[in-house]
This record gives structure tokens, C-alpha cells and sequence, in this order.
């Protein structure tokens, strides 16, 4: 994924979690996972963790993490990559059960918004939501251009809203 990041020229790369498949690695993968990310510094890499490596990307993992490894907390986190372009993300957490979290702050319809996150869209909006759980109803009708997922490990995407779209990309496996 990063060469062909670097031989097409790209300026970020989305990461929405589940990069590994447990909740600890090796020094010999997480070296190599910073070092891929450091041998492409014109490239941004946004990363957030998911449910199969919950502590692995926090901010504690590892000492020495990449200046172009930017990660996201269980807060809403808003990266500025040029006016006019945002990202926004927060990494899965217990808080997504709760309604007042979905009020992320609000994007400026005259840039192009992209959010990242880690779980399951629904279409319910009851109070009692799991915490992997994403009402999609909280996202749309909120200048997102593109809702970018981790969690689901096939490709599914569709519209979000008017404006918006939402994908799963998958696994590169």
C-alpha cells in the first residue's frame, strides 16, 4: 500500500483501524510498521485504532512515532491538511454510545470534510447503542464529502447523504 501510495503521487493515506490482528505486536512490527511510514514523509498517514488492535496506535505504543503518523483519540479530532480540506476522527471508544458524542463539530460546508471512523453504521438512533455502533442518521446532513470506515472487512460502500458518501474499503488481503 505505501509504494503505491508513493509511486501515484498521494498525500494521505486513511487508516480506520484493525491493522493488526491482536492487541499486542512484536518491537519487529511495530518497527517496521513506523519505519514504512517514515521512508514516505511527504505522506500523511491519518490512523485510527480498531477493535482488533485497541492500545496498539495510542500515543504510548511506541516511542518514537513518526512525525507523519497523526493519530486520533476517543475525543473528535480535526487534522487541517490545506485550507480547505479537513479531517475529522475519533477512534472507537465506550463514548460512541452515547447521543451527545455525535455531535462532532460542525464541518464548514466550503471545504471538503472526510471523517474516519471505526465500527458499524445503523440506521438506529435509539439511546441504547452498542459502542461499535455508528447511527448514520448523526452523520448525515453534515457537509461529510467522505465517510471513510474500518471495522467491516469487505468492501461495501454507498451514499451517505446528498452530498456525502461512506466506505469500507476492506482488507488489502
Amino acid at each position: 500500500l505505501v509504494e503505491y501510495a508513493a509511486e501515484e503521487q498521494v498525500a494521505a493515506i486513511l487508516l480506520c483501524g484493525d491493522l493488526f490482528d491482536r492487541e499486542r505486536v512484536s518491537p519487529s512490527t511495530a518497527a517496521a510498521f513506523c519505519a514504512a511510514i517514515r521512508r514516505q514523509p511527504q505522506i500523511l498517514f491519518f490512523c485510527l485504532e480498531g477493535n482488533h488492535d485497541r492500545g496498539v496506535v495510542s500515543l504510548h505504543w511506541f516511542n518514537d512515532l513518526p512525525d507523519n503518523l497523526l493519530l486520533f483519540e476517543e475525543d473528535w479530532t480535526v487534522y487541517t491538511l490545506r485550507k480547505g480540506l479537513r479531517v475529522y476522527g475519533a477512534r472507537l471508544s465506550p463514548r460512541f454510545a452515547s447521543a451527545d458524542f455525535w455531535n462532532l463539530p460542525a464541518p464548514d460546508p466550503a471545504d471538503i470534510n472526510l471523517v474516519l471512523l471505526h465500527g458499524t453504521l445503523t440506521s438506529a438512533s435509539s439511546p441504547d447503542l452498542s459502542r461499535d455502533e455508528i447511527p448514520l442518521s448523526r452523520l448525515q446532513g453534515r457537509n461529510i464529502d467522505y465517510l471513510a470506515m474500518g471495522h467491516i472487512h469487505t468492501p461495501k460502500s454507498g451514499a451517505l447523504d446528498s452530498r456525502g458518501v461512506f466506505c469500507y474499503p476492506g482488507c488489502l488481503e
